[in-house]
């Protein structure tokens, strides 16, 4: 038998195939395979994401850093915008001046305000009976406009009660108003310093506002809903202590009584408590002193801060601004969370004719 003669030209040429890369099959086969696998990592992301979302959303008081400017500040502010007085410091003179009366109706404010001062109602900014509850973002802005409010004007808010004050104050800070600072202490306070009194009634003129929301600093119900029973967020409830023991609903309106679950007390935050009998805040440190005996924890998790239906929780977000403590504010409160509220006109039982009321179905304690 002839012998097989060895040579590397009997053997395929490994360089003679053309390379995947150029193989037009090839590349769309591979092109396929890997958008198929990122659609399924696509795919089980989501579900894992969906089912296991407890995140809450980031608070960021600090972007909304409470300015309590006490009441001889305000007064030179106002001498130097309208009587050439000097400058009082801290005080951008590019910026134009507003000032704002705060409360529920205007008697007090037709009685008597301090100069150039303009009334703002807090229905303007509500829902109305039988929740109050804050509009919508586009109604926020659009009231705001219509009050004539100034994105980047310096607005000072006064009121004779500090919850009303603050409510205010976190209603323009959330939409974006950009220099708005709270008088410290009631309108009494101002009159007690001898400081003039008028009762011209006035008003600004109309503007489309364009609001800039910090939208991570007021929750939903939902949010809540996520987050309240984890060590993700820490509830602080700011109602009285009837009302966090479930002693009392805080309202001939409300049926519903109890709090919600895990919240902690952080004292109630109204005049009184949180504010000399003059309106005049306490220093920080007494409200984080209230925090502490409520066993609230101002530096591992978020404060997710509640009341009723806003008001109360306004003033201790306030305070929780002023120490750069993170926070948010869950506006809707008790009454969002405890209650359905559905509308018919033929129910007419007490305390809200007109309105049902039904259990959420949400946890409650006790």
């Amino acid at each position: 038998m002839e012998e097989e003669k060895h040579s590397l030209n009997n053997y395929p040429n490994p360089r003679s195939k053309k390379p995947w890369w150029k193989d037009e099959k090839a590349v769309a086969i591979a092109i396929l395979s890997v958008l198929v696998l990122a659609l399924v990592v696509a795919i089980i992301t989501k579900d894992t994401t969906d089912d296991n979302n407890d995140d809450p959303p980031t608070p960021a008081s600090g972007k909304m850093k409470a300015q309590v400017m006490p009441v001889q500040w305000v007064k030179k502010a106002i001498d130097y915008k309208y009587h050439s007085g000097p400058k009082p410091n801290n005080y951008d003179e590019k910026r134009d001046l507003v000032i704002f009366e705060t409360q529920r109706g205007n008697a007090t404010y037709l009685e008597g305000h301090i100069p150039h001062s303009v009334h703002s109602d807090a229905d303007l900014y509500e829902n109305g009976y039988p929740t109050n509850f804050l509009l919508p973002d586009d109604k926020l802005a659009e009231n705001a406009g219509s009050l004539g409010v100034c994105k980047k004007c310096t607005t000072i808010i006064y009121s004779s009660n500090p919850v009303y004050a603050s409510r205010l104050w976190f209603i323009l800070s959330y939409i974006g108003v950009e220099d708005v600072r709270v008088m410290n202490g009631s309108f009494s306070v101002w009159v007690d310093e001898g400081y003039p009194v008028e009762e011209t009634v006035r008003n600004l003129t109309s503007t489309s506002f364009k609001a800039s929301f910090h939208k991570n600093v007021l929750l939903s119900t939902s949010d809540v809903e996520k987050v309240f029973s984890t060590n993700l967020v820490q509830m602080v409830d700011v109602r009285s202590l009837e009302e966090y023991e479930g002693k009392s609903s805080g309202s001939s309106r409300l049926l519903e009584k109890g709090r919600i679950p895990f919240a902690a007390w952080g004292s109630q935050a109204n005049a009184g408590t949180y504010t000399q009998p003059n309106g005049i805040l306490h220093p920080p440190s007494v409200i984080l002193d209230y925090w502490h005996a409520g066993s609230i924890n101002t530096k591992s998790v978020p404060l997710y801060i509640y009341c009723a239906s806003g008001y109360r929780a306004s003033l201790a977000f306030m305070y929780a601004s002023m120490m750069d403590v993170p926070a948010a504010m869950y506006s809707d409160g008790w009454w969002g969370w405890s209650t359905n509220w559905v509308r018919n006109s033929s129910y007419d039982e007490p305390p809200t004719p007109g309105w049902e009321q039904q259990p959420s179905g949400r946890d409650v304690y006790p």
